[in-house]
């Protein structure tokens, strides 16, 4: 009880200033030896290019920074020169919760902040996020600003303290890239593809996105929500990425538009601040040191983290994506004997965090019809595309780049466009569980629902069986829920059992 009231006064602080960004908390490990467990976190820190920050604790150590990465500093249209900096934390864990104070000084500006330390006869309490912003600016005034959301999280993060805050996709929506003054003449050629996917992006284009995702992040995880913001600095964050972290359906897109040469400096650019705001790591790093870090490799940034007796698979299903796959297939045999090799014998409960939902309502047949009138890239004649292009605007089903959203949202941007990929992993989730004797859950988020769902044997609903799962997907943190899926699992759960299509010959899906 102590512990929160002090956490209170910490957090109810404010510092508007941004000349120091952060901190941002990362959790990095639990490591145990026969002494001791200790709880390791990384806290990432911004700074302009003249200020080196300092992080001291309350018994008065204090914590020296390692610079990660500085931007560019080149005359007045640059990045302002930047700087990245981690301090690496390790607090020993006690048999109770406990409250560690730190403040963080830059030049003149001074943050007070502390972290709740989870106690090791205490239950591990965490909090799942996604979708946190607005796909639809409407969706604001409707449901205010993001603060007020944040505010009720902070208000419950102080009654009873988080120790780990899970990221599960869209921490932010960079959908408004696409208007940005330097792209326009891009964009006007996108019904002309073979001018669309010769133009190549110049330096000024490349600052201008880089400007544009750098201050996408200052703003949106500092100033627009303090309370996002202090969370931020007392939770420790693990965290995946979904499209919006990019643009909405990156990966996706049709062949044609996602080879295009400015999607894919697009994408590379949103990777870098993805892997600094949300990782903690260089965008420099090369595959030795992606794998040093727990990732599959440099572009695949799946990773495991145990705490307790839990495992945690954070899956990144977006870092290779492409229309046809959701991952390589070397890094599938990879995370799959990572998954073997990261659930030791003291693992009882493994967690799988995927930015969509494995089990969603089957939407096929609806993308199938609209796509086949209304999806300009299903056709090479310009007669039949221009045709396409026209249904497809008068539907409001088009996106920024003139492709079928509907497609990219509903099925080739979900496991169930994807379905041999989906198999093998719930299929190694379940022999896993079988030969382990492990309990497996799915955190998801994505959908703009909140709702529950579960694999079950066909035959029985066994909890005892290793087949039974249960999928938990959170709530949206700003976008207002989706009608039409709303609809659709509310006609799921009415069916009949028997009506509910089997995943395979020992297993089916069903909505509660």
């Amino acid at each position: 009880a102590a512990a929160s009231n002090i956490l209170e006064d910490i957090l109810d602080a404010k510092d508007e200033d941004q000349a120091v960004f952060g901190p941002i908390l990362l959790f990095r490990k639990q490591n145990t030896t026969e002494k001791q467990t200790t709880w390791n976190l990384d806290a990432l820190v911004v700074t302009d290019g003249s200020i080196t920050p300092t992080l001291t604790l309350d018994d008065g150590k204090s914590v020296s920074p390692e610079l990660i990465y500085k931007e560019e500093d080149v005359g007045e249209s640059s990045l302002q020169g930047k700087k990245f900096f981690l301090f690496k934390l390790s607090f020993k864990q006690e048999k109770k919760d406990h409250l560690v104070n730190y403040d963080l000084s830059g030049g003149v500006i001074k943050k007070r902040n502390g972290i709740v330390v989870p106690g090791l006869e205490e239950e591990l309490h965490f909090i799942t996020t996604s979708c946190n912003g607005f796909f639809d600016p409407n969706d604001e005034k409707l449901i205010g600003p993001i603060e007020n959301v944040w505010q009720e999280i902070l208000r419950r993060h102080k009654r009873k303290s988080a120790h780990l805050m899970i990221g599960l996709g869209d921490q932010l929506y960079c959908d408004e890239i696409f208007k940005l003054p330097s792209l326009q003449p891009w964009l006007a050629q996108k019904n002309n593809l073979s001018v669309f996917n010769s133009i190549v992006p110049t330096k000024e284009i490349e600052e201008e996105v880089n400007k544009y995702y750098l201050n996408h992040y200052l703003q949106w995880f500092g100033s627009t929500s303090n309370s996002f913001s202090q969370c931020l600095g007392s939770i420790p964050g693990i965290n995946i990425w979904d499209d919006h972290e990019i643009f909405d359906g990156y990966g996706s897109r049709p062949d044609l538009l996602q080879n295009s040469p400015m999607i894919q400096i697009i994408g590379n650019i949103a990777r870098k601040y993805y892997l600094l705001f949300q990782q903690g790591v260089s965008p420099l790093m090369g595959r030795s040191e992606a794998i040093s870090h727990g990732f599959v490799n440099e572009r695949n940034y799946t990773f495991f983290k145990t705490i307790n007796s839990t495992t945690f698979l954070a899956l990144d299903t977006r870092g290779e994506r492409t229309p046809q796959q959701m991952m390589e297939q070397k890094s599938w045999q990879t995370v799959l004997q990572m998954l073997l090799d990261n659930t030791s014998e003291t693992t009882e409960h493994l967690v799988l965090l995927s930015a969509t939902p494995l089990i969603d309502p089957d939407q096929r047949i609806l993308v199938k019809v609209l796509g086949l009138f209304a999806d300009p890239y299903n056709y090479t004649t310009n007669l039949c595309r221009g045709f396409s292009q026209w249904l497809g605007k008068k539907m409001g089903l088009l996106d920024s780049l003139g492709a079928l959203d509907v497609n990219d949202n509903l099925l080739v941007d979900t496991w169930l466009g994807h379905p041999l990929e989906k198999t093998t992993l719930v299929n190694q989730l379940q022999e896993l569980s079988r030969a382990k004797r492990l309990r497996t859950t799915i955190l998801t988020g994505d959908v703009h629902n909140a709702g529950i769902a579960r694999f079950e044997p066909v035959d029985c609903g066994l909890m005892a069986s290793h087949n039974y799962m249960w999928q938990f997907c959170t709530s949206p943190s700003g976008n207002v829920p989706l009608e039409i899926t709303s609809t659709l699992i509310k006609k799921l759960r009415e069916e009949k059992s028997s009506k509910v299509r089997p995943f395979t010959d020992k297993l089916q899906e069903r909505f509660l």
